[in-house]
């Protein structure tokens, strides 16, 4: 029987078999068949896929980012070219992102703006603006100063290259803030100073934003920072003197009157409003309560804006008792501070402005600005207004909720106005799981019962159980 073979070359005894990539021959002498590869139609059938497949991602690359990432710049071209242009694709998906982030924030969604700038960042490295808001989000929302410092760590060869001086003003301030950084912050003014990109002045704003970023519970930090300053071979007299004088400042707020003027001694400081402040509250400290209230009521003739003086007078009338006169000098103070945020503030609380506390909950900076309601309104005893920060409280969505909340009822009990802290206490003990918190709600909610006359042997019995524990294992 004869068999049938198609395409078959009947001289040569050979036919093509599977689209031509093989060719079956007969072999005449064995009578036996074999398949041969057809080398041309491989490479061509090979060309043909790999041309299919490159359009097929193409088109699969285009249509994601054109249509699902919503990237209007991306062309077909641009995606046939991806592979070979890949740094530049990445640069320009970076540019989009951070551009589409500006738009979430315009529009208060925040997470989606957040998402979109660290994408964008980390597509687009280059970008130092984008760069920036994304490490002043890490450092005031998130609360993450080493994070922040990190990502303007990363380009601040660049930075200098371009000449960046906010760039690195802020790095400078950031690096300032937390323990692995801050000695960098004192190479970096260093260098700086070196290059000529910052200026004795442009130093000093830095010091003083550095100055309102510490609190006062971080003054060991800050004069380790300082001492790393006045130091420094590189930096004047002048940046010496003015950071001496705002670490001074900080002492005298703790009570610290000895260090305050022993570091204006050692740098040289011997004039001015702050050494003329510490000089009253030195004389006051050492006995010489007349002379004192003479120097600083002299003092405050010939400048009415030298808040330390208030602070003094503070202390005076609270050490004798005369909370009416103590209460005045604190509202001047506050008037007089530098810091315009205070004044902001204490005018708010004066004028018993709800609104304006309960819009505080919007502001990035919601949990200080709330504390610092909180605190004025303990100092000038408004109920009201203290009252509204719980509405504020009530309003934010960040981590602090539950200490914001806490402050506001030992606040609240201090004050003496007890009225719902039960219920604020209850509500956020079934709201909060942590041990930490409800050992402080059972606390506060033991003072307040006591304040209400209804305590009841069990809190008693628990309490007196804490106390006991607390000898036994002390801290």
């Amino acid at each position: 029987m004869q068999m049938k073979v198609k395409n078959k070359n009947i001289a040569h005894n050979s036919e093509y078999v599977l689209f031509g990539l093989f060719v079956r021959e007969l072999n005449p002498k064995t009578n036996v068949w074999r398949l041969k590869p057809n080398y041309k139609r491989i490479a061509f059938a090979f060309v043909v896929f790999v041309a299919l497949f490159w359009c097929a991602c193409s088109i699969t690359v285009y249509s994601f980012f054109k249509y699902v990432r919503g990237y209007e710049k991306m062309s077909i071209v641009d995606a046939f070219c991806v592979p070979f242009n890949i740094d530049k694709h990445r640069k320009n998906l970076g540019e989009f992102n951070i551009e589409k982030s500006k738009e979430f924030f315009k529009q208060k969604r925040f997470s989606d703006g957040f998402m979109a700038l660290t994408s964008g960042v980390y597509r687009s490295p280059n970008n130092l603006e984008a760069r920036k808001l994304l490490a002043t989000i890490h450092m005031y929302s998130l609360k993450n100063s080493e994070y922040a410092s990190a990502i303007l760590e990363q380009k601040l060869a660049e930075a200098f290259v371009a000449k960046d001086i906010q760039y690195i003003m802020l790095a400078i301030a950031f690096f300032s803030q937390n323990a692995t950084y801050n000695k960098k912050s004192v190479l970096l003014i260093e260098k700086a100073m070196t290059q000529n990109i910052i200026t004795n002045a442009e130093i000093c704003k830095i010091l003083s934003n550095v100055n309102s970023m510490f609190s006062k519970t971080d003054v060991a930090w800050f004069e380790e920072y300082f001492k790393q300053i006045a130091q420094s071979k590189f930096v004047s007299a002048k940046v010496k003197e003015f950071s001496a004088k705002i670490l001074a400042t900080h002492y005298l707020r703790k009570s610290d009157v000895a260090k305050a003027v022993d570091i204006l001694s050692e740098n040289g400081v011997n004039s001015g409003s702050v050494f003329e402040q510490v000089k009253v509250f030195n004389m006051y400290e050492n006995g010489n309560e007349l002379d004192a209230l003479e120097y600083a009521r002299n003092l405050l003739k010939k400048d009415n804006t030298v808040y330390l003086v208030y602070d003094f007078l503070v202390k005076v009338h609270n050490d004798f008792g005369n909370d009416i006169e103590a209460r005045s000098a604190q509202r001047m103070a506050i008037l007089t501070s530098p810091d315009l945020r205070d004044s902001k503030m204490m005018s708010i609380i004066e004028n018993n402005d709800v609104s304006a506390i309960e819009a505080l909950a919007e502001n990035a900076n919601a949990s200080t600005l709330i504390l610092k309601a909180m605190k004025l309104s303990m100092k000038f005893k408004n109920k009201k207004m203290l009252l509204a920060c719980l509405s504020a409280i009530k309003k934010i969505t960040s981590p602090d909720v539950a200490d914001l909340t806490l402050v506001y009822a030992e606040t609240s009990l201090r004050m003496g106005a007890i009225e719902g802290i039960e219920d604020v206490l209850l509500e956020l003990k079934s709201k909060n799981k942590s041990l930490k918190h409800e050992s402080l709600i059972d606390d506060l909610l033991f003072v307040n019962a006591i304040l209400n006359n209804v305590a009841t042997e069990k809190q008693f019995s628990a309490f007196k159980e804490k106390i006991n524990q607390i000898k036994k294992y002390p801290m």
